[in-house]
């Protein structure tokens, strides 16, 4: 199974990415999204109406910005699901392709060999999470005897959990509701690892055949164009989400990681819980910059290798076109919102300097 298929299918499983002959797919895509909802106005209703604990009170509103840009993907995706499902066709066509070369298919099969191993390991590790932090805090309220039942975190249930049966239920509800955010998410990811990487291997790929075999070949533009062409249309889906989650990931892990900090200086147990949704939280602008990183720096080798090759010794029409490759190249079409903010290690550490800032100022304030 090729990444793409693996991506695709594990959107799949939370209602996304759905084929007209799979009428399942519509019960999942409505539990799911009933789901979503839960998870982004229970937050909300807890903070405003049912919190007076500073600490909980920024936990909720910080789930609360985490489900906004959950939210305004998944309606991208279902607004757009045939762009995408296009999309990830020509992905495919190209990639096979590239791939009829055996030297190139190197170059592809190791992006496979990469994205297969993570997208495995990630889609488990994030799904698993709810279930990791329900366990620590069933152990934890198990330790007091179940006489101070809380849960994880601060969802509105419609029911009060003073009782044992009834906090069980409670932690049940909210398991669901974090695996639907965290499948989402982990399909974001997955579709944008995917394409990212995928896109990186055929630069690798083009690049390779131009330092072995030089710029006299009408398929090394092609394809170029063909790269470009798959950029922006990826641009005209995504960026918008993109550009909306850099710009909610410094406020988002605010909240947890004053939690965090909360319950490591009083020892508390809870802190085993928080630190995997506060790692998850950070790190979504980097997955984001990540990605963006590795198609610029593949971009940029390419201009290399083009400004480095032996143009003077070709034909005035291989210097055109090895010339107009160069200049795409020095302006790079790579993951953007609108040629304004580039994804990649600069803006997220603009991001970083975001958190650090706003952590300072909740710290300031509780204080």
């Amino acid at each position: 199974m090729s990444p793409i298929k693996f991506a695709c299918n594990f959107a799949r499983i939370f209602g996304l990415l759905n084929s007209e002959d799979r009428p399942w797919g519509l019960i999942l895509t409505v539990y799911h999204v009933f789901m979503l909802i839960w998870g982004l106005f229970g937050p909300l209703i807890f903070a405003v109406l049912k919190s007076d604990n500073l600490t909980e009170m920024f936990q909720g509103l910080s789930l609360v910005f985490g489900y906004i840009h959950l939210t305004g993907k998944v309606i991208n995706i279902l607004a757009q699901e045939k762009k995408i499902r296009k999309l990830l066709g020509r992905l495919e066509i190209v990639r096979l392709e590239t791939m009829e070369n055996d030297e190139a298919e190197t170059f592809i099969l190791r992006a496979d060999k990469f994205l297969i191993k993570f997208n495995i390991i990630y889609s488990t590790l994030i799904v698993s999470f709810p279930f990791t932090s329900a366990t620590l805090n069933f152990i934890d309220n198990y330790k007091t005897e179940f006489k101070n039942l809380h849960l994880a975190f601060p969802i509105w249930i419609p029911w009060n959990i003073n009782e044992f049966w009834k906090y069980l239920g409670g932690l049940i509800c909210q398991v669901l509701v974090l695996v639907t955010g965290n499948g989402y998410y982990g399909s974001f990811v997955a579709l944008q690892f995917t394409f990212a990487f995928q896109i990186s291997g055929f630069l690798k790929a083009l690049q390779h055949h131009l330092e072995t075999y030089g710029p006299n070949s009408k398929t090394i533009y092609q394809q170029h164009a063909n790269i470009i062409g798959l950029i922006k249309e990826y641009n005209s889906i995504f960026s918008g989400q993109m550009y909306l989650e850099i710009l909610v990931s410094p406020v988002q892990p605010c909240g947890f990681g004053y939690a965090l900090i909360k319950a490591l200086s009083r020892n508390d147990q809870s802190a085993f819980s928080l630190i995997p949704i506060t790692m998850v939280t950070v790190t979504t602008s980097f997955t984001v910059c990540y990605s963006g990183q590795e198609v610029h720096t593949q971009m940029e080798n390419l201009h290399a290798s083009a400004y480095m090759n032996s143009w003077y010794e070709e034909k005035p029409k291989v210097r055109r076109d090895l010339l107009q490759m160069m200049i795409l190249t020095k302006n790079p079409t790579v993951f953007n919102y609108r040629r304004w903010v580039h994804f990649d290690y600069v803006t997220f550490s603009t991001v970083m300097q975001g958190v650090y800032t706003y952590l300072s100022m909740m710290a300031h304030f509780a204080n």
